[in-house]
């Protein structure tokens, strides 16, 4: 059986694609490319989406259980 994460594992979680999505902001702001901006938006949204279930879903409900 899978072990469940816990709320401190989970934050940890949160904090790297946090900090994968900051430095890819970074990178989308210093390029002027439309094709490369794109492609980075496209991989900051795929880091940004699991960050916000982890903060608003997973890490309330393991607190109230």
């Amino acid at each position: 059986m899978a072990e469940e994460a816990t709320p401190t594992q989970l934050l940890d979680i949160a904090e790297r694609l946090e900090d994968k999505v900051d430095t890819l902001t970074e990178e989308l702001d210093s390029t002027s490319d439309m094709l490369t901006r794109k492609a980075l938006r496209v991989r900051r949204s795929a880091h940004k989406k699991p960050v916000k279930q982890i903060r608003t879903d997973f890490i309330p409900r393991l607190e109230k259980y």
